[in-house]
Parts: C-alpha cells; structure tokens; sequence
C-alpha cells in the first residue's frame, strides 16, 4: 500500500520552516557583496599603489606604457575605492586634488597634453590602474566562493 503523503495533520509553524526567509537570504546577500566588493576594492587600489614606483631622481620619467613614476607621493597615497550602495559597485582610483593639473591622473592613464613651465607638452599613456584591474580580475572569483552565509 502507498504511504500518505499528504501534510495536513503538520502545525503551520512546522511547514513554515520547509521554506526559507526571503529577507533573511538579501541580508545575507547584500552583506556579502559589500564585503566582497570592499575586497576587491582594496585589492586593486593595492595593485594600483605597488605599481607606482618612487622616482629614482627628480627628473627621472618612466617609460610610456609603464606606470608613472612617483616624485611627490600625491598620485600613489590618493587612490582610494569606495563601495557605491546605490549601484552596488565599487570605484577604484585617484581623487580630485585641488592642485595646478588637476587631470594629470587621467592623462596618465590615458595620455594627453598639458601645460608644463608654460608649454603645452604631449604626454604618452603611462597606465596605472587599468593593469591593476586586469592583475586582479583571476583572483576576484575565489573571493565569491562561499561569501553568503547565514
């Protein structure tokens, strides 16, 4: 003979706990991405800082294409990453300063031309955080593994 399957002589308390809690489960998930994010975050303004290497002299330059070197330590000691809750991202790199070539960390990055002893000069692409992501980005999955719990 068949078993009875049926659940109506169980309390609802006793069902109730088949189920898991919706709340319960995106605490623990949106706990988890800060924690994760922040993580990575930190990470990559690392990488981003250890690529940037103290000037060897006061008109050392570094090779376009490598990181910049640091005369000032103002570029290498002002990234900084923040966890955005809104879009639940993090961004990652230098601050605004309020200094004379307040886009020199994005020419950079990128290249540009700026004005240097009053003459408008090229500069080459000397990437800094671009490579920082790209070094970090085979390690950011371990970080997921296992991260939810209860």
């Amino acid at each position: 003979m068949a078993k009875s399957v049926s659940n109506f002589g169980q309390s609802i308390c006793k069902v109730k706990t088949l189920f898991f809690d919706s709340s319960i489960v995106a605490k623990a998930v949106d706990s988890a991405t800060r924690k994760v994010l922040n993580r990575i975050g930190g990470m990559i303004r690392l990488t981003a800082r250890r690529s940037i290497k103290k000037a060897p002299s006061h008109t050392a330059v570094s090779k376009p294409g490598k990181p910049p070197f640091s005369h000032t330590g103002l570029l290498r000691n002002y990234i900084y990453y923040s966890f955005d809750q809104q879009t639940r991202s993090v961004v990652v790199g230098p601050v605004a300063l309020n200094a004379k070539g307040k886009n020199v960390p994005h020419i950079l990055e990128y290249s540009g031309t700026a004005k240097i002893k009053g003459k408008n000069v090229h500069i080459a692409a000397r990437p800094y955080m671009g490579p920082a992501l790209k070094v970090s980005q085979p390690r950011m999955a371990a970080l997921w593994k296992n991260s939810v719990h209860k």
